[in-house]
């Protein structure tokens, strides 16, 4: 089957069927380029999602961690207080006088 297309010169030509053919196939080749490019960087992202979740993952432990360090700092500045304090109060019922260099 021959397809006349309009030509500059010459008015209207013969179009080899092989060529749309051709043309198909390369266009073809080019589109599964891009599928598999699409492909790969669904592949791609669905790897960095699985890293962020891990990472923060990893962050909620330490975060927790760290709150944990800083309730465990709290309640120890609290107990050197009183323990300061009741030395303090030991020191005056024995008639030593202590001063605090701190």
């Amino acid at each position: 089957m021959l397809q006349w297309v309009h030509g500059q010169s010459s008015g209207y030509q013969r179009r080899n069927p092989l060529d749309t053919l051709a043309i198909c196939r390369y266009v073809d080749k080019h589109f599964d380029k891009i599928e598999d490019d699409i492909a790969e960087l669904k592949s791609d992202v669905s790897e960095l999602k699985s890293d962020v979740n891990r990472i923060y993952g990893i962050l909620d432990t330490h975060m927790s961690r760290i709150e944990t360090l800083i309730q465990e700092t709290k309640v120890q500045a609290h107990q050197q207080a009183r323990l300061e304090r009741w030395i303090f109060q030991l020191a005056d019922q024995a008639g030593v006088h202590l001063k605090y260099d701190g």
